[in-house]
């Protein structure tokens, strides 16, 4: 009489499964998270050819680009590799310098927010230094912008649970601020680490240690009124918008929101939405708890992409760029009209 009992699974051969299946995940977790990570790229590519659409529609309606941002104060333009000195009205002022409108939130009714624009109250500035963030947000009337998501302006790779919820920036009326990952470029300028980093000098242009990595010599110009024309060296081969990664090692970039003009420092203000081309891609700066306007200001270009950032040219087009370019040349396409020739990139 046969034996009708079916065989099951023996330990071995349950093990053995197991080993196999653990194997299959080992191997195709990576590949999962690759694509991922490729369709998240893809996304934060659409995002800066929707910007530089937005900014040419704003150039098609105004016949010039916006300027950086608005401000009752301009700086001068210096002498030492065309960067901005401590010493000129912008950096060393000690009114009150009221920013009105940053390019950012210039091109909201191009980026599909006229309702948005509507409600902003264009006599009132939507950022006023020197008073701290936590006296300065409660009277002003646009700080409605700070605490409005805009996902336009934020890269789906960026890790950090705050590019979704916002930065906390006031303790007292728990006022949260939604970051940008991109930037507008303002130009190139040849700049080195400083011997001495102190409150006054992080970095220093190489032509003068006075001065700061802050170029006008690009297609965002403050109280700029920049067309194409100016766009000497071609727009294929000028650099508008990057990638940026938030910085998480000073505490007071914390107040930077999308919509922000000028941070918060008080006899060195700096540019919120804005860089220059000073060092090379995913550059980690000197670390500093000097919540000095200096530091602040050296957000260079940076991704959470591997091997280095993308960017909107002026052209409308985007690229991706290594890491490992070279400095001289990265800087050269930050300018808008040096007149030098531009290798491959």
């Amino acid at each position: 009489m046969s034996d009708s009992r079916q065989k099951g699974f023996t330990l071995v051969e349950l093990l053995v499964v197991i080993a196999v299946i653990s194997v299959l995940i080992a191997l195709l977790l990576p590949a999962v998270q690759q694509a991922r990570e490729a369709a998240r790229r893809s996304e934060c590519k659409n995002k800066l050819k929707q910007i530089g659409l937005a900014l040419h529609n704003y150039h098609d309606s105004y016949l010039q680009f916006p300027p950086s941002v608005i401000s009752d104060v301009t700086p001068e333009s210096s002498t030492g590799g065309n960067c901005w000195s401590d010493s000129q009205p912008w950096a060393s002022d000690t009114r009150r310098v009221n920013t009105y409108m940053p390019w950012s939130v210039a091109i909201l009714p191009f980026l599909e927010q006229a309702g948005l624009y509507a409600r902003i109250d264009s006599s009132h500035p939507i950022r006023t230094h020197p008073d701290s963030i936590f006296s300065s947000l409660r009277p002003l009337t646009n700080t409605f912008l700070y605490s409005t998501p805009m996902p336009a302006y934020r890269c789906p790779s960026h890790p950090s649970d705050r590019a979704q919820n916002g930065e906390p920036i006031d303790s007292t009326t728990h006022t949260t601020a939604f970051t940008s990952s991109y930037v507008g470029v303002m130009g190139g300028s040849r700049a080195e680490l400083s011997t001495s980093p102190s409150k006054s000098q992080i970095f220093a242009c190489v032509a003068a240690s006075a001065e700061r990595g802050l170029s006008d010599n690009g297609v965002f110009v403050v109280n700029g009124k920049i067309k194409m024309k100016n766009i000497t060296d071609g727009t294929s081969n000028t650099l508008m918008v990057a990638e940026n990664r938030t910085q998480t090692w000073n505490l007071s970039s914390r107040e930077y929101s999308w919509s922000s003009s000028i941070g918060r420092s008080n006899t060195f203000p700096d540019i919120a939405m804005l860089t220059s081309v000073v060092d090379g891609i995913n550059f980690t700066p000197v670390e500093s708890d000097t919540g000095n306007g200096v530091v602040q200001t050296v957000r260079e270009f940076g991704s959470y992409h591997v091997g280095g950032a993308q960017f909107t040219f002026t052209d409308g087009s985007v690229h991706f760029l290594s890491e490992n370019i070279d400095i001289e040349l990265l800087r050269i396409l930050g300018i808008r009209d040096d007149g030098k020739v531009v290798g491959e990139f």
